[in-house]
């Protein structure tokens, strides 16, 4: 007998990652959209108090976290946040911010 239920389709393009399985691309990431991640590094204004996380992180929503880590990269290190910042400290904050972890094997070089 087959058991239905356990039967796993994989199809090109899908993604793996923490023990489940995305189909195709659901969302793609923009790094021209991180211009709202800005707020949740604290260095625009000491006065922002508890800065919301919804714009960033639904920017990077539907993503797994190597593809999040990604995008952020990519913005960071075009500098289309606006701001002169440290790499792998502020990848690390915006991705835990959304409640994301940067992945072990992924490295955001200068």
């Amino acid at each position: 007998t087959h058991n239905v239920e356990n039967t796993v389709y994989i199809h090109p393009g899908d993604v793996y990652h923490n023990g489940k399985i995305t189909h195709g691309h659901p969302s793609t990431c923009n790094p021209l959209n991180l211009g709202v991640c800005i707020g949740l590094l604290g260095l625009v204004d000491v006065n922002l108090g508890n800065v919301p996380t919804e714009p960033c992180c639904s920017v990077i929503e539907g993503l797994v976290d190597l593809e999040a880590a990604v995008c952020l990269c990519t913005a960071v290190k075009a500098n289309l946040l606006g701001i002169p910042i440290d790499l792998p400290i502020s990848l690390s904050l915006l991705l835990n911010k959304c409640g994301r972890e940067v992945a072990t094997e992924y490295i955001c070089s200068p």
